[in-house]
């Protein structure tokens, strides 16, 4: 039989080297460094015998940067399936942690530092998982792949992206286990555990607004390009986008059991907004994370305008992150701006796309869904399953480009509930508890025993 204990210690170990290589990726293109880690694994796979059992191949897409790929072969590819993740973190204010952020310091239980979060525990328990399937002597009926990427912080150019453009081919299966899920979200019937099935979209544009330049010391019927993009960002606020229902929500309220009332005003656009409400007076972190899966969020996030204090500014450019719901798009996104600013203030401006990326979601009813939930319930028999998508973006929405159906697990086990995921990742003292990495490394072990056969 299988030591669990004894691939924890491995996963736990191999967590810690990833950490410390340190591949931050501040998004230019020479940060990141992914190819330390990649260096790492193929370190980790060789000690365990495995790169002469299976495919593998770098694919060195700039200096210090690379992916890593295996492939264990079945004998169909139908059905296959991919474990996936990204080497990179991102940058760190270490003033403001309480431990080395690159240490990966064990303290109470917790193992902490920069990307044990997002996502370096899934690289490390993937790959443990990867290398005693193979090393045992796993035959599966169809492929079981590894793949670890570059650059999932900075845009992807160096990692999934690169890949889905030229060698979709090599990195093809059928379904993908990726980023997040995994954390707990405790209600009245019990804990529930988030599986990702659908992610938002980001879509990022520039309003930029026409003034006329003259003396500051004049105010009489002056056009101050700044007064007219206050309005326009005061429309904004003042009237948010409308709620928005996608079939991953009313799957997701379905899976939470509530009592009929609250079903009721948590999937009707009237009663929405005042449910959110009622639950932000206990649960602030829940209800943002319910308003943002429920509307399109827009928030201002970069300004500039003027050029000197004594200068009538003649221009002002605003940069806004939006985050499109599955079902979205940017016709969509611009139909809210001409609704909200108006036929007058829409003549002064400028709206300039710089990414526009629609959400995305797969099935919960699928054949890996259903073992997905059979192997969690033997590692977790008094939780349930519930689906969820992701506020923020993931490589995801590149691999769904080419067919690669995607989903995010892990087990972050009770220490880390919904309402926290997000301030983790990215955040400081970010940690993962020692029982999460046990019990993920479990999860994929299992996983492709009862799924691939």
């Amino acid at each position: 039989m299988v030591d669990y204990t004894q691939l924890q210690n491995e996963a736990t170990a191999l967590l810690q080297q990833l950490i410390r290589n340190k591949c931050v990726n501040d998004e230019s293109p020479e940060s990141g460094n992914e190819m330390r880690s990649v260096e790492t694994l193929l370190e980790y796979f060789k000690s365990k015998n495995v790169l002469d059992k299976v495919e593998h191949e770098v694919f060195k897409t700039a200096e210090n940067r690379g992916n890593l790929l295996l492939r264990l072969r079945g004998e169909s590819n139908e059905e296959s399936l991919m474990y996936e993740s990204h080497l990179d973190v991102v940058p760190v204010n270490e003033d403001n942690w309480d431990v080395d952020p690159f240490s990966a310091e064990i303290k109470d239980g917790v193992l902490y530092g920069r990307g044990t979060v997002d996502m370096l525990l899934f690289t490390a328990t993937q790959a443990v998982a990867f290398a005693e399937l193979v090393s045992s002597g796993f035959k599966p009926k169809r492929d079981l792949v590894f793949l670890a990427v570059a650059d999932e912080e900075g845009g992807a150019s160096f990692g999934a992206k690169w890949l889905v453009e030229n060698v979709p081919e090599k990195i093809m299966a059928t379904y993908l286990i990726g980023e997040f899920g995994g954390a707990v979200l405790k209600t009245d019937k019990g804990s529930k555990t988030a599986l990702m099935i659908a992610e938002k979209g980001p879509s990022w544009f520039k309003i930029k607004v026409k003034g006329t330049s003259g003396h500051a010391s004049f105010t009489y019927m002056t056009d101050n390009a700044i007064f007219t993009t206050s309005e326009i960002l005061k429309k904004i606020r003042d009237n948010p986008p409308p709620a928005f229902f996608t079939p991953s929500w009313n799957v997701f309220i379905k899976g939470l059991g509530l009592g009929s009332l609250s079903r009721f005003m948590l999937t009707h656009k009237s009663t929405l907004d005042y449910a959110i409400n009622k639950v932000s007076k206990k649960d602030l972190g829940l209800a943002k994370t319910l308003h943002a899966l429920t509307h399109m969020t827009i928030n201002p996030t970069i300004m500039n305008a003027g050029t000197k204090t004594n200068i009538i500014p003649d221009s002002s450019e605003v940069s806004f992150d939006v985050r499109l719901l599955p079902g979205q798009d940017f016709e969509y996104l611009q139909n809210y701006l001409r609704t909200t600013l108006g036929p007058e203030l829409m003549s002064k401006v400028e709206i300039v796309p710089t990414e526009v990326v629609p959400g995305s979601a797969d099935s919960w009813d699928t054949p890996l869904i259903d073992t997905i939930r059979e192997v969690y319930g033997e590692i977790e028999p008094d939780k349930e399953l519930i689906p969820l998508f992701l506020p923020a973006v993931t490589d995801s929405r590149y691999f769904r480009k080419i067919g690669i159906k995607c989903y995010g697990f892990s087990i972050l086990t009770d220490k880390v509930e919904l309402k926290d995921l997000m301030s983790m990742a990215h955040g400081d003292n970010e940690g993962v508890p020692l029982a999460a990495i046990g019990k993920t490394v479990q999860f994929f072990y299992d996983l492709p025993l009862k799924f691939l056969v």
